[in-house]
């Protein structure tokens, strides 16, 4: 295996488990029950998730953003252009999402819920996307030398 592949390995496998924890963050939010205390602990577990999607990104980024796939795939650069402008977006809706548990007087937890849940299927499914890219770039044989 060459020092590339073995890093674009290491880092796909890196970003896979992050990815993984974000998800697990997601379920946790979700899944606080009713309380007195439900507001405090729902804008800790989003604060927390913000400082992992900046990571997150901020890794990606540094590392240029799905390089590798766009090497051996350059058909995908567009698809991988358009995923990462996406991530500044993510990052407000959550700062948003933070800013309505942390200031609003009269918090209702319902409509809340109903919006985490749009911003977890919209966030998963650009990370899915993420990782197909990934996948499917670096797993195409491109037939020379064969």
């Amino acid at each position: 295996m060459s020092d590339r592949n073995f890093s674009t390995e290491l880092a796909v496998q890196e970003w896979l488990a992050e990815q993984t924890l974000l998800r697990q963050i997601l379920t946790q939010i979700d899944e606080v029950g009713d309380g007195e205390s439900w507001s405090l602990r729902v804008a800790g577990m989003l604060r927390e998730l913000r400082w992992r999607m900046d990571s997150l990104f901020a890794r990606k980024s540094e590392r240029g953003y799905l390089v590798d796939a766009i090497d051996a795939a350059p058909r995908f650069a567009r698809q991988c252009e358009n995923l990462e402008q996406n991530h500044r977006m993510y990052c407000d809706e959550v700062d948003s999402l933070i800013e309505l548990v942390e200031n609003a007087e009269q918090f209702s937890a319902v409509p809340f819920q109903k919006r985490l849940r749009s911003f977890v299927r919209r966030y998963l499914n650009h990370e899915h996307h993420e990782t197909a890219i990934m996948q499917t770039a670096l797993e195409t044989d491109i037939g020379v030398g064969d």
